[in-house]
């Protein structure tokens, strides 16, 4: 590279072809930018884009660290390998979350938006609301949770999982002590919703908060 950063064309890859020479130079160049910009844009589809992660090798900026043995640990970004364009596998140990976010074992950038999971509890849980964007699921790991989903009503004890799809509204909460579960939310993105809504101070702004997400709160 450059000092500034851009391929020139004696760095590319030894091809036969001239032009395939300069078409690599550009898409490395392009790379480079991308590498600069935002993690949500370093998937771009753009042909050069593509054609340069499957021609080079390239080393995207490392989004986990090792912690002694073969696998990853989970840290912010997105964790993906730029060559295959296949997230890479992470493990996120007993205790620990995703970027500091108390509870959070999956993301929208840890999984390429598949979905989002929390370690959490529900004691009277939230009000009445529904999703347009997403389906719920949980899968109870101690505790009793009642849940009304749409005309439907039942109880999950340990050991159960719950699927509540997107449009209907629901609520639910624990009977008794709090219940702790995995919230699984797909696509992924609610933690996002979360960080808003646990910031906001007014019922306006939650609100709008709401809004934005598809995620509104059922009245009467």
């Amino acid at each position: 590279m450059t000092r500034t950063g851009l391929a020139t064309p004696e760095q590319t890859p030894e091809v036969d072809d001239p032009a395939w020479r300069l078409a690599v130079m550009a898409a490395a160049n392009l790379l480079e930018l991308l590498n600069q910009a935002p993690d949500r844009i370093r998937r771009c589809q753009h042909p050069a884009c593509v054609l340069w992660r499957l021609r080079v090798k390239v080393q995207p900026r490392p989004a986990t660290v090792r912690t002694g043995g073969r696998y990853p640990r989970a840290r912010g970004g997105v964790i993906m390998d730029l060559v295959t364009e296949f997230l890479r596998s992470y493990v996120v140990p007993a205790g620990t979350s995703l970027a500091g976010d108390p509870g959070l074992k999956a993301s929208r950038r840890s999984t390429g938006g598949v979905l989002s999971v929390f370690e959490t509890s529900i004691g009277a849980g939230p009000p009445l609301h529904v999703h347009d964007r997403e389906d719920e699921c949980f899968y109870i790991l101690d505790g009793e949770l009642s849940v009304h989903c749409g005309e439907e009503a039942f109880d999950a004890g340990a050991g159960s999982f719950v699927f509540l799809p997107r449009g209907r509204p629901h609520r639910f909460w624990a009977p008794a002590r709090p219940a702790r579960l995995l919230l699984i939310v797909a696509p992924g993105g609610i933690e996002d919703y979360f960080a808003e809504i646990n910031s906001a101070s007014t019922d306006d702004e939650r609100h709008h908060i709401g809004e934005r997400f598809g995620i509104r709160v059922v009245t009467g």
